[in-house]
């Protein structure tokens, strides 16, 4: 590799590891299939060239130019670019792990279904190009310029944009956007700076030019990045916006399918969708499915929709069932159930757990919910419950935001019960198979009822950051000698 001094290279499945290249030329080159392990590149030239499937760690790229090139589903991490030129180049399929672009241009490149872990840009350049469907995770963007360019349906999660220059739109199409953070951006309209006085305002304006618009997806994105509280009406919503564009002969985009489908997959990750939206959703599709012809272009685009969104169904489901012993549930007896908050729940957790009871079972519990002592800071409460209230509120969690933390019932074991090593709670992390699943009788039974069922005006009005496991760490039985006696 140190005779590169001519273009039209091909390197195939090689492996290069501490070497260091200085203005060499490795234009209209096909450089496939490699692992470059802590090479440095400086004032190197890479333009219209192939990257396939590379795999690079700990490399230095500066003052490199990377024009016209493909860079296709590389795995890059702990890769430094400092002062390259990305202009007209096609990033699509990568993943970058801790990686740093700094004072780097992208002007006209197309970035298009990377992942970029950790990442920082600073002082970069996107003028002119084109970001869609990627996913940003725990990355900072700083210092740049990110406007007059065409941000479409990308997927934030912790996040940070700072004194950046951000494109109006963004407020629309960048799902996880925290619009309290952006105080210190600047915004652009048609290469104008916004003049709104505050973000509020901003959020308001632009808003309502979606709705002008029609703009139904950008508009269901800034009011899930505004707030996820009452998901299922803005998901009933969004299918009715759906369904009035098919009927008036409108054309609806893969990439737009393909991106409400990248939503409902992160809200799932992050514990946050219930099988209501989830469903209200797929029956909305199936409705639409019902208008469509077969030949129509539409037709298959929406089935793998629908088939896409029934595996997130079924892996809810599979938690739901798998989450802890059934049979803990089968004796309708009194419990002392210890909740923690990270926030104190604005409906009272004894009037909620009623709530629940009767919305399930449609009558009030047998033994009222009693709230034997509050402890403030973390909100904790005890809670004097019939077990088949606790039931009904994991049921109606399931419902509304997907699972909330879990307990499970000790054996009756001595040396379990007396093993100061055995956790009193277990959460199950892992992700199950998306297969199909066949739910204990009780719940078979009353499920499919619950999924068509108006929710309780209390259930449906409480915020859903509240019951989501954001905010309730710990669900936990215990014993009566063990809550703490009131000052």
């Amino acid at each position: 590799m140190e005779l590169l001094h001519r273009d039209h290279l091909e390197f195939v499945q090689q492996e290069y590891r501490e070497k260091k290249f200085n203005s060499t030329t490795f234009e209209r080159s096909d450089i496939d299939n490699c692992e470059l392990t802590a090479l440095e590149f400086q004032n190197c030239r890479f333009d219209r060239s192939s990257l396939t499937c590379i795999r690079a760690q700990h490399c230095i790229f500066k003052t490199c130019q990377f024009r016209n090139v493909d860079f296709l589903s590389c795995n890059l991490t702990d890769c430094i670019f400092h002062d390259c030129d990305f202009s007209l180049a096609n990033i699509e399929d990568n993943v970058f792990h801790s990686c740093r672009f700094t004072q780097s241009n992208f002007t006209g490149a197309m970035l298009r279904e990377n992942e970029f872990l950790n990442t920082e840009f600073e002082n970069i350049s996107l003028r002119g190009s084109a970001t869609c469907l990627n996913t940003f995770r725990k990355s900072v963007i700083q210092n740049s310029e990110f406007g007059n360019c065409t941000v479409d349906y990308n997927i934030l999660e912790d996040c940070s944009f700072q004194n950046t220059f951000l494109n109006i739109e963004t407020l629309g199409t960048f799902f996880g956007l925290d619009l309290r953070t952006l105080s210190a951006c600047q915004f652009l309209s048609l290469g104008e700076q916004s003049l709104e006085p505050d973000l509020e305002a901003l959020f308001v304006r632009i808003r309502r030019l979606f709705e002008t618009e029609g703009r139904y997806i950008e508009v269901f994105i800034i009011d899930l990045n505004h707030s996820l509280n009452h998901l299922y009406s803005k998901t009933e919503t969004l299918c009715t916006r759906i369904q009035e564009k098919i009927l008036a002969g409108r054309y609806i985009p893969s990439d737009q399918l393909k991106f409400l489908f990248n939503v409902f997959k992160e809200l799932y990750r992050r514990k946050q969708l219930g099988l209501l939206p989830l469903g209200r959703l797929m029956d909305g599709i199936k409705n639409i499915l019902a208008l469509l012809p077969p030949e129509d272009r539409s037709y298959e685009k929406f089935v793998l929709f629908y088939n896409n969104l029934n595996l997130l169904y079924n892996s809810i489901t599979v938690n739901f069932i798998e989450d802890s012993d059934w049979s803990y549930y089968m004796e309708d007896r009194p419990i002392i159930i210890r909740f923690k908050f990270q926030k104190c729940p604005s409906l009272p957790i004894d009037k909620l757990l009623r709530e629940c009871h009767i919305h399930v079972f449609g009558n009030e519990p047998e033994k009222a919910p009693i709230v034997l002592l509050e402890q403030t800071g973390s909100y904790i409460v005890y809670v004097e419950a019939a077990i088949y209230s606790l039931l009904a509120f994991r049921i109606c969690a399931y419902l509304l935001v997907g699972g909330v933390k879990d307990l499970v019932k000790l054996r009756a074991n001595l040396s379990l019960l007396t093993s100061k090593k055995l956790p009193r709670k277990y959460y199950l992390e892992a992700t199950k198979l998306e297969t199909e699943s066949v739910l204990p009788s009780l719940i078979s039974t009353l499920m499919p009822g619950l999924l068509k069922k108006k929710l309780a005006q209390a259930i449906a009005d409480l915020p859903l950051e509240e019951i989501c496991e954001g905010n309730l760490s710990e669900i936990q039985e215990v014993t009566k000698d063990t809550v703490p006696t009131a000052d």
